[in-house]
């Protein structure tokens, strides 16, 4: 919305205004030449964030914080990992500039408070958390995207960037090493290590799926059944058809009242054929899934399937 656009950017002006001003003199205090420089580093900047240009002006904010890092410039800086992504150095960032913010009383400092509260609250919701269990005791050394995990924080959650990331572990009964995606704004996961054994899945699937073995016995089965039933067909249609021959006889033309004997051969005539070729179909597909099954795959029947004929056709039920 256009207010909240216009409100934002008077927050970040009044931050920048103040970005990098003198403070009391010290020893490693920059010089008047070093600190106008950083004042136009600054400023460009500005006019890269304005741009969207997120990883040239953190690099140029990073800039401006080697010469005089103040509560402003880490804001900024705070703001393009944001925009980048990286999400939990952002929000460090933003806990910096509010720390150095807090004891200034001056307007621009309240601002910088003000802001980076707000950017805390919204990326506290939006960074995901991943909880690692060791159930195997001291000696195991922990590593999220090859950089060491504190022990001491094992078991409570992490908050990490969304994205993959790599979880390796080491100790004296083997190695560990498993991929995690983790969603912005996701629900909180755990990962279990096991050394030298199978990991427990994050997310493990709760859906069953059935062996290609058995899928190959419901197809042939289906088919047989499907082709059993064509032949009953057939049969109804051939007594249907000598019924109708039967009483016309050699006549030229048969009694009306025949017809929908006739009709009712053909009927089963027509159903016979679509029954017979989709039962044809149906146990090719069973052989084709059996002789591709994965050796060791069990081949046995996982489920039951009947059929019944009545007057709006054919019927089908099955438990599986």
């Amino acid at each position: 919305m256009p207010s909240m656009a216009v409100g934002r950017r008077a927050a970040l002006l009044a931050i920048a205004l103040a970005a990098v001003v003198p403070r009391a003199s010290r020893a490693a205090d920059p010089t008047a030449a070093e600190l106008s420089a950083a004042r136009e580093l600054f400023q460009q900047g500005i006019a890269l964030e304005e741009k969207l240009e997120w990883a040239a002006a953190l690099e140029t904010f990073r800039k401006v914080a080697a010469v005089k890092t103040t509560a402003p410039v880490r804001f900024h800086i705070a703001f393009c990992l944001e925009n980048l992504g990286q999400l939990v150095e952002a929000y460090n960032e933003f806990m910096r500039a509010r720390g150095e913010a807090e004891s200034d009383p001056k307007p621009e400092a309240v601002t910088v408070r003000e802001q980076a509260d707000k950017h805390l609250a919204d990326l506290k919701a939006r960074i995901p958390r991943l909880t690692i269990v060791v159930d195997e005791g001291e000696g195991i050394e922990v590593a999220v995207d090859g950089k060491p995990v504190n022990s001491a924080l094992l078991g409570t959650p992490f908050p990490l960037d969304p994205g993959a990331h790599r979880i390796t572990a080491s100790g004296k009964n083997g190695t560990f090493a498993k991929s995690v995606t983790l969603a912005e704004r996701g629900e909180p996961k755990t990962l279990h290590v096991v050394l030298g054994g199978a990991d427990a899945p994050v997310d493990k699937p709760s859906s069953k799926l059935e062996p290609p073995g058995a899928t190959a016995w419901i197809a042939a089965g289906a088919g047989v059944a499907l082709t059993a039933t064509s032949l009953v067909l057939y049969s109804m249609s051939r007594a249907a058809y000598r019924e109708v021959d039967a009483a016309c006889g050699d006549r030229p033309l048969c009694p009306r009242s025949l017809e929908a004997r006739y009709e009712e051969g053909r009927s089963y005539n027509t159903w016979g054929n679509v029954l017979l070729v989709t039962g044809m179909l149906s146990i090719g597909a069973g052989v084709v899934l059996w002789a591709t099954a994965p050796k060791g795959e069990p081949k046995t029947a996982a489920g039951s399937m009947t059929f019944a004929l009545g007057p709006s056709g054919l019927g089908v039920a099955g438990a599986f």
